[in-house]
C-alpha cells in the first residue's frame, strides 16, 4: 500500500480547471499564531460549555438528555475546523504545534489525528471520484426524487451515516490502497482517560449518568448531519457530473453559527490553496480566485444551495 503524502499537503490537491491556477503570493503563506489560537477557541469552548451547562445546568430527566443532544452534538461538530486546519499544517506556523493541538482536540471526540489527516487527504486527492472518503455524503444523484432527497439530507439523524463513517477508512484504505494509520495503544489510553474527564463534568460527578448516551447520541447523529449539509452544500452539483467541483459561499452569520467556522465558506479557495491559512481565503477570493468561479461555483448561501439543489430535481 502507498502511504498519504503530509509533507506536502499542496500536493494533497487534484483540482482541474480550464484557467491557469493563479501562482500564490507570498504573503499569503505566513501564517498566524494568534489566529490559530482564536480559531482553537472559538471552536472548542462551545463544546466544553456545552459539557458544562448538561451537567451543572440541565435537569436529569428525559427533557434535559433531549436537549443535551443537539447542544452537543453541534458543538462536537465544530472541533473537526480545528481538526481540518491542523491536518493541513495551516493553523499554527510550526509543524509540532499543529500536530499538538489537533491530537489533543481529537481526544475530545474520540478521533485518531492522523488517521483524520490521511482520509482528508484522500478527500483533497480524489475529490468527486469514487474513491473519494466524503463522496457519499455529497453524491445525491441528480436522478433522485425530491423525496429521496430529503430523506438523504435527514438520514443522520437517526443513526444512518453513523456506521459507513466508522468504516469509510478500512474501505477506503481498500479502495486507493492507501495506508491508513491505525491508533496506538497509547493514544486509545489518552482518549479514553479525557473521555472520562468529560464524562465526569457532563454526569456531574457520575451522578446524572443518561447524559453519557445524549453526548454519543449527539456526536452520531447532529454532529453528522450538520457534516452531510455543508458537504452538499460545498460539492454536490445537481444536473452534472460530480468530478472535481467545489462551490464557496460568501460568510454570513447564519451559516457561520450552523454550519461553518474558519472560513470554510470558502470552499473552492481550500480546495485550490490548500495549504494556505484559513483567514487569508477571502482575500484569496477578491485578489486571485474570482475570475475562476461559475454560477454554479458561487452560492449565495449554504442553506440556499441545498434549497436550490431540491427544486432542481424532478
Amino acid at each position: 500500500m502507498t502511504t498519504i503524502d503530509i509533507e506536502n499537503p499542496e500536493g494533497a490537491e487534484s483540482i482541474s480547471s480550464a484557467h491557469k491556477i493563479p501562482r500564490l503570493p507570498a504573503r499569503f503563506r505566513v501564517k498566524s499564531d494568534k489566529y490559530g489560537w482564536q480559531l482553537t477557541a472559538r471552536t472548542t469552548l462551545p463544546f466544553i460549555f456545552a459539557v458544562l451547562v448538561s451537567g451543572l445546568l440541565l435537569p436529569n430527566n428525559v427533557l434535559g438528555w433531549i436537549i443535551a443532544i443537539p447542544l452537543i452534538g453541534w458543538s462536537a461538530y465544530r472541533i473537526q475546523f480545528v481538526l481540518h486546519d491542523t491536518c493541513h499544517m495551516s493553523l499554527f506556523s510550526s509543524r509540532k504545534l499543529n500536530d499538538a493541538v489537533g491530537s489533543a482536540v481529537g481526544t475530545l471526540i474520540g478521533v485518531y489525528f492522523p488517521r483524520y489527516r490521511a482520509i482528508h487527504f484522500l478527500h483533497h486527492k480524489y475529490n468527486g471520484l469514487v474513491e473519494d472518503p466524503q463522496l457519499p455524503d455529497y453524491l445525491a444523484d441528480q436522478n433522485i426524487s425530491k423525496a429521496q432527497y430529503l430523506k438523504f439530507l435527514i438520514e443522520p439523524l437517526w443513526g444512518a451515516r453513523l456506521i459507513p463513517y466508522l468504516k469509510r477508512d478500512l474501505l477506503e484504505a481498500r479502495v486507493v490502497k492507501a495506508k491508513i494509520p491505525s491508533a496506538p495503544k497509547s493514544w486509545f489510553a489518552s482518549m479514553v482517560l479525557t473521555q472520562l474527564v468529560v464524562i465526569f463534568i457532563l454526569t456531574n460527578g457520575f451522578t446524572k449518568l443518561p447524559f453519557v448516551l445524549s453526548m454519543y447520541v449527539g456526536f452520531g447523529t447532529v454532529s453528522l448531519f450538520l457534516a452531510r449539509l455543508r458537504a452538499l452544500a460545498e460539492h454536490q452539483q445537481v444536473g452534472s457530473q460530480y468530478t472535481d467541483f467545489s462551490r464557496s459561499h460568501p460568510k454570513n452569520w447564519f451559516d457561520t453559527i450552523l454550519l461553518q467556522d474558519a472560513n470554510f465558506c470558502y470552499h473552492l479557495e481550500h480546495h485550490l490553496y490548500p495549504s494556505v491559512q484559513s483567514r487569508h481565503l477571502p482575500e484569496l477570493l477578491d485578489e486571485l480566485t474570482s475570475e475562476l468561479h461559475t454560477a454554479e461555483s458561487m452560492g449565495s448561501s449554504m442553506l440556499k444551495t441545498l434549497k436550490e439543489s431540491y427544486f432542481k430535481l424532478n
